[in-house]
């Protein structure tokens, strides 16, 4: 999914940046080009947009499962580690406020 959404974000990246460099013109150049061509720009925005989502939801998702996970969050090296301690590492304490064994 990642490369996919990836290829689709480049596919309107140059899209724009053609926009752009034909924008680097004088005034007069840039009214007509942006006359003749508004709606091509828009649906480029409006795509690279779209490609982007996806891959920005991927990411957050895959820093959830991440966050979740409660022997990656710990940054332990082995999951009996994770277990003997609480989030950041700190000590895990039982219902009285000790520390468990």
């Amino acid at each position: 999914m990642r490369t996919r959404c990836v290829r689709s974000a480049k596919t309107f990246t140059a899209h724009l940046d053609r926009h752009l460099k034909e924008l680097e013109t004088d005034y007069a150049g840039r009214r007509d080009y942006l006359r003749d061509n508004a709606e091509d720009i828009i649906a480029d925005t409006q795509g690279f947009i779209m490609a982007r989502l996806p891959y920005y939801r991927y990411l957050m998702l895959r820093a959830a499962e991440i966050a979740a996970d409660e022997y990656r969050t710990a940054g332990t090296t082995s999951p009996e580690a994770s277990r003997q301690t609480g989030p950041g590492g700190a000590p895990r304490l039982d219902e009285q406020g000790c520390q468990s064994p």
